[in-house]
């Protein structure tokens, strides 16, 4: 992928264009607020749990082969559909600069597209607005299991990480995180339940199962060591349990 970038799982490098020079890493600004209160000195910190996106500096890029320059139109209207045509979602965005890591953007500009009489390449630049956190390809693998074992699953990033956890079965059952249990009802209609714990949001296919998990947070993946284990005590089946990590950094 050397100067190349894939973006909605189409490579810059197919379209006809290379990167010339990549942005700047950008860190994501942590969302605080500071208060200040009557006969205190110093600010009181308000930490919103969260980071804001990024609005990346622009890739540069340009044509690198003459062979494509027959028609110069079908190079620009190509880019340009490739970037800017669709629903307006976040993307998958990866580039060489964070080999293992992807994150979500979805681009918002295309700078003017020139000419470079000498040589006859096209050049212009792309801006992404990105979400705050790179995840790692490693962190997209499922980790599977059956029954009540006992799973203890490392983080190694830094920061905490919010599974997708997906676990079939029937009756009543208990999924526990690092000590704190989340009480999970299956049923005919609903034999397995997936907790999309970024977005709390519980389904079964295009089924919401909100109202099958009895708690009004979801699991998080803190770093170092997670201890996780599906159990029951009130003669429910437990069937396959599965947990993307979705390990994630700055």
């Amino acid at each position: 992928m050397i100067n190349d970038l894939i973006f909605n799982g189409k490579s810059l490098r197919n379209i006809g264009f290379v990167v010339s020079r990549f942005p700047i890493h950008s860190v994501a600004k942590r969302d605080i607020e500071f208060k200040s209160v009557l006969g205190r000195s110093g600010d009181v910190i308000v930490d919103n749990q969260r980071f804001h996106n990024v609005d990346m500096p622009p890739y540069e890029i340009n044509t690198y082969d003459l062979r494509w320059m027959n028609n110069k139109d079908k190079l620009e209207r190509a880019l340009i559909d490739w970037l800017m045509t669709g629903d307006g979602s976040y993307k998958v965005l990866e580039d060489k600069t964070k080999p293992g890591y992807f994150t979500y953007a979805v681009c918002t500009e295309i700078g003017e597209i020139s000419t470079n009489h000498l040589d006859g390449y096209l050049a212009t630049s792309i801006n992404f607005n990105r979400q705050p956190f790179w995840f790692s390809h490693a962190g997209q693998k499922a980790i599977e299991w059956s029954g009540s074992t006992s799973q203890h699953i490392v983080n190694p990033e830094p920061y905490t990480a919010l599974p997708i956890i997906t676990i079939s079965g029937s009756g009543y059952m208990i999924l526990s995180v690092n000590g704190v249990d989340y009480n999970i009802r299956l049923t005919e209609a609903v034999p397995s339940i997936t907790l999309e714990c970024e977005t709390m949001h519980a389904y079964c296919g295009s089924t919401d199962a909100d109202s099958y998990i009895s708690s009004d947070y979801f699991p998080s993946l803190r770093t170092g060591t997670n201890h996780i284990r599906v159990w029951t005590n009130r003669g429910a089946t437990i069937g396959a349990c599965s947990l993307i990590p979705r390990w994630r950094r700055l």
